[in-house]
C-alpha cells in the first residue's frame, strides 16, 4: 500500500491535525484499521489519538482518498471527536 500526502492542516482550534491521503493498492479497498496503521508509521501519528473519518474509493481506480485527524492527546479526541480511534464507530449519545 502506498500513500501520498494531499493535505495536512494544523487546526488549532479543535487540536487536531486533519490530513488527506491518496491510497495506492492491489485488490480490494483496504480497511480503516489497515490504513490507520500504516499512515501512523509513516507520519509518527499516535495510533490511540488517531481516527479515520472517511475512505473514499475514486471510480474504476485501485486508488481511494482517506481522511484522518488526528490529536496530541487521546483526551483530546475523546472530547472533540465524533469517531472512535479503534473502530471508527460514531459515538452513542448518552
Amino acid at each position: 500500500m502506498e500513500m501520498e500526502v494531499k493535505e495536512d492542516v494544523n487546526n488549532k482550534l479543535l487540536k487536531r491535525r486533519e490530513i488527506r491521503l491518496e491510497v495506492s493498492y492491489d485488490g480490494k479497498t483496504p480497511p480503516r484499521s489497515e490504513v490507520k496503521e500504516e499512515a501512523c508509521k509513516k507520519l509518527g501519528l499516535l495510533p490511540d489519538a488517531t481516527a479515520v473519518i472517511s475512505i473514499d474509493q475514486l471510480f474504476g481506480d485501485k486508488r481511494s482518498e482517506v481522511t484522518l485527524h488526528s490529536y496530541s492527546k487521546k483526551e483530546d479526541m475523546e472530547r472533540l471527536s465524533r469517531k472512535k480511534a479503534a473502530g471508527g464507530e460514531a459515538k452513542a449519545k448518552e
